[in-house]
């Protein structure tokens, strides 16, 4: 299993900030920080799932038609 870091360095850009400080600060301002992020996550999460299975099934076609 693979551990990763939570907190990074100065000086390390992640490539993600741009989407990330925002989206925290929505969180954060929310009345309801605990709820906010979890729907978030859930919501990442589900965006995440539509987009594997629409590969998983562009794979699938590609390799019927051939």
């Amino acid at each position: 299993m693979k551990t990763y870091s939570r907190h990074l360095g100065p000086g390390h850009d992640h490539p993600l900030a741009h989407v990330i400080e925002p989206l925290a600060s929505y969180i954060a301002s929310t009345n309801r920080p605990q709820c906010a992020l979890a729907s978030v996550l859930a919501m990442l999460v589900s965006e995440v799932e539509q987009s594997i299975q629409a590969a998983n099934s562009h794979l699938a076609a590609s390799v019927k038609s051939n």
